[in-house]
């Protein structure tokens, strides 16, 4: 856990922070207002003031003058990454999307569920950064011991940027975790459950053959190691999967690859015959495709003897897109000795990114059968039915989150007893649906709405909607970047002055992690979001100049709600776009 180092200064730098204007807390400046129980004055907040001042209590011991709470876990896990582009691309900066309950530690001490978010309390204040997708759903939830920092909004920067803004500040790390100490009884337990292997059949390409394309990249950058953590890496490469992320098929554990051997770290009690055999562990010490098991427990004593051993240079991962990298207590241990290391991006990322043949394959098939049990329940809606039993068996789990009127402008809204709403006629309905199965990972999102919709929200919907399809038959050079074509996707919406307040798009796991998309989301009353995933293809052109050129082609055939697309609004290529798609769709 990051820490601030104790002094007067830093104190003075947190007061400058704003709340952003939460109404919920109105009544004093943010500078004089005291941060007490605020009485329940919102039934989606928890009070938090018991959970802060234990940790004020514990951090002021340890002469600490601030703690800095991230949403990451210790693998600072992310899901999902590059090429099964959603349409469209884009989403940055948020490492640790998916969190287990049992690590969900920002979540305790500040009562904000989002998935992005930093907390950073003080002797004096405390507050929580996020981005646009959660500045609703965090006045809602945050009680009045917090302020709000609405990263991108009046000069608000990351709470990272915050920290070296004042050159008398020191970062700190200390052994012990404050706010599980905290927490104490009431933290849920961990996942205890098996991790199974993943079959060639999904795969499409054996573990040892991954292994062996990452060891020549770590040679061809003159690096002879590498320590792995991100949990989604450890799980494509060893082709293995797990239950210990909700809706994630991850498990936790280190993988330290070299030259002629692999270590993994795991819990024991996780791993099954089946799973040594696939791995080649049993009786196996040394050997460069066999995998050599510890406990989960002793990696960080094992990385401090690595420091040690006669490597060249070892690779650390940095963060990049997705990825949040080695965890800081990974990039300690390495390098306090005379170790050499290089600090860059994971190869793994870049191979599990590009999926083979098989994967693809595997993808177009389970993608228009989740397509058609979503189809199924859509049409159980609209005939006012109230239960469903779809035909389309998860293997893993089903993420449904639906949205009806204004929580449909909570980018991330999930609903809950207490807040939920009736799906009625008179509002819009979001629905964004994922599911898990062997041979795919799926997320799409629809928008519809059940009765007669105003101008303006069918407006709305178009804008997003040709935006949609712009970027779908847009075609670029290989190497473009998701912040080049971001554009395409929001220029409908930028003539008439709306916009959307997260990325445009996200990678894809293949039975892995899942992670925003076109929209617009009308504050306090409905939110409009079009999820589609697309793959990249390489284009036939008449001409190649500094090619080769790539489009983009969906693999989910979900239609689109005809009662709010404006057809004036679309340009006879649109119209051909959607009237393509349609016609696919009606093959399946």
């Amino acid at each position: 856990m990051s820490v601030l180092g104790d002094s007067r200064t830093r104190r003075d730098a947190i007061k400058k922070m704003s709340s952003g204007g939460r109404p919920s807390c109105s009544g004093n400046t943010t500078d004089d207002r005291e941060f007490v129980d605020n009485g329940g004055n919102n039934n989606k907040q928890v009070n938090t003031t018991e959970y802060i001042n234990k940790l004020r209590v514990r951090f002021l011991s340890a002469g600490i003058g601030a703690y800095i709470v991230p949403t990451d876990d210790a693998h600072q896990a992310r899901g999902s990454f590059l090429i099964y582009f959603s349409i469209p691309l884009q989403i940055k900066n948020f490492k640790s999307e998916y969190v287990h309950p049992c690590d969900a530690r920002r979540e305790f001490i500040s009562g904000f569920s989002g998935s992005a978010g930093t907390a950073v309390i003080t002797l004096e204040k405390a507050a929580l950064w996020t981005d646009g997708r959660y500045f609703l759903q965090a006045e809602e939830e945050l009680d009045c011991n917090w302020i709000l920092m609405k990263v991108g909004q009046n000069g608000i920067l990351s709470s990272k940027k915050h920290i070296p803004a004042d050159k008398n500040l020191q970062l700190k790390s200390i052994p012990s975790n404050l706010v599980d100490e905290v927490w104490s009884t009431s933290q849920p337990e961990c996942p205890k459950d098996t991790i199974y292997p993943l079959s060639f059949q999904f795969a499409g390409k054996s573990w040892e053959d991954k292994v062996m394309n990452v060891r020549e990249e770590l040679q061809q950058g003159g690096n002879d190691a590498i320590v792995l953590s991100s949990l989604d890496e450890i799980a494509w490469l060893l082709n293995l999967r797990g239950s210990d992320l909700p809706n994630t098929p991850v498990f936790k554990a280190y993988l330290i690859l070299d030259m002629t051997s692999l270590s993994l770290f795991v819990n024991p009690a996780k791993v099954t015959n089946d799973v040594k055999a696939h791995l080649k562990s049993e009786g196996c010490e040394t050997g460069p495709n066999c995998v050599k098991l510890s406990n989960y427990d002793k990696f960080f004593e094992f990385l401090g003897q690595t420091r040690t051993k006669t490597y060249q240079k070892i690779l650390i991962p940095s963060r990049y897109s997705y990825s949040g990298g080695a965890s800081f207590a990974i990039y300690e241990e390495l390098t306090r000795g005379s170790l050499k290391f290089t600090f860059a991006p994971s190869p793994v990322l870049f191979h599990k990114a590009r999926k083979n043949e098989v994967e693809i394959a595997n993808i177009r098939r389970c993608e228009i059968r989740d397509a058609a049990t979503l189809i199924e329940f859509l049409e159980v809606l609209e005939s006012g039915i109230g239960t469903y039993s779809g035909s389309g068996s998860k293997d893993v789990q089903l993420k449904l989150l639906q949205r009806i009127g204004s929580n449909g402008a909570i980018i991330h809204y999930k609903p809950e007893e207490k807040t939920n709403k009736r799906i009625v006629t008179d509002n819009m309905y979001l629905l964004d649906s994922g599911g898990q199965y062997k041979d795919c990972t799926t997320d799409v999102t629809r928008t519809l709405h059940f009765g007669t919709p105003t101008d303006f929200q069918r407006e709305a919907y178009t804008r997003v909607l040709m935006g949609a399809i712009d970027l779908a038959m847009a075609v670029f050079p290989k190497g473009t970047t998701d912040v080049a074509v971001d554009f395409v996707a929001r220029q409908h919406l930028f003539n008439v002055g709306l916009n959307y307040r997260h990325g445009t798009g996200h990678g894809i796991g293949m039975f892995l992690g899942v992670h925003e998309e076109p929209g617009y989301y009308e504050d306090g009353k409905f939110g409009i979001r079009l999820e589609t995933i697309v793959t990249v293809v390489e284009k036939n052109l008449p001409r190649n100049f500094d090619g080769p050129y790539l489009g983009l082609e969906p693999v989910t055939f979900v239609p689109f709600e005809p009662k709010l697309i404006c057809a004036e609004l679309l340009s006879t290529k649109q119209k051909n776009w959607l009237n393509n798609y349609n016609a696919e769709h009606s093959l399946f």
